[in-house]
């Protein structure tokens, strides 16, 4: 077996550190002898994956029915995204626990503004090409899982892991 590790990221804390670490990193499998990924295959959002893919509308619909008690506007998210990476606890978060003394549960977020996606594709796709960041990175990534054919035999596998598909090839003579 063998599986592209892709990882998507905010642009926050300390996610361009954890990248450079990321692709130093060496395969679990020493006979691999490669990285456990490629450089290309680890994307950082410009902000964050909410700013970088909804709108204030849809950030703060989503808020709002995550919620179910509290109400947010786009003015808020609005201020939130021109703030963003300037203050410091300007974010997403910060606003959901302020107002309602809960944590904010992202991936249960993420559900919901995807789903209102999922739910008007056809209002995505326009000329034949997807609007949306995320779209057009879901799309690469499973045009990129096609590609990975799953191999039969240990050469075959062995070939696979050095090609540098999976991961960049480590370098023995340096």
């Amino acid at each position: 077996m063998q599986t592209i590790v892709y990882l998507i990221l905010d642009n926050e804390n300390n996610a361009i550190p954890f990248r450079s670490k990321l692709i130093k990193k060496k395969s679990r499998y020493a006979e691999s002898n490669r990285y456990i990924t490629n450089e290309d295959y680890i994307f950082i959002w410009n902000k964050c994956f909410e700013f970088d893919n909804f709108s204030d509308g849809e950030i703060a619909n989503a808020l709002s029915s995550l919620s179910q008690r509290h109400s947010f506007s786009q003015d808020e998210i609005a201020a939130l995204r021109k703030d963003f990476g300037k203050q410091k606890g300007a974010t997403i978060s910060t606003l959901y626990e302020e107002k309602t003394a809960h944590s904010l549960d992202k991936p249960a977020l993420a559900e919901l503004l995807v789903d209102a996606v999922i739910g008007n594709l056809d209002k995505e796709i326009i000329g034949g090409n997807w609007q949306r960041p995320l779209l057009k990175k879901v799309e690469e990534i499973i045009e990129l899982a096609a590609k990975n054919y799953q191999p039969h035999r240990y050469d075959t596998w062995k070939t696979n892991q050095e090609s540098g598909y999976l991961g960049k090839k480590i370098d023995n003579n340096k």
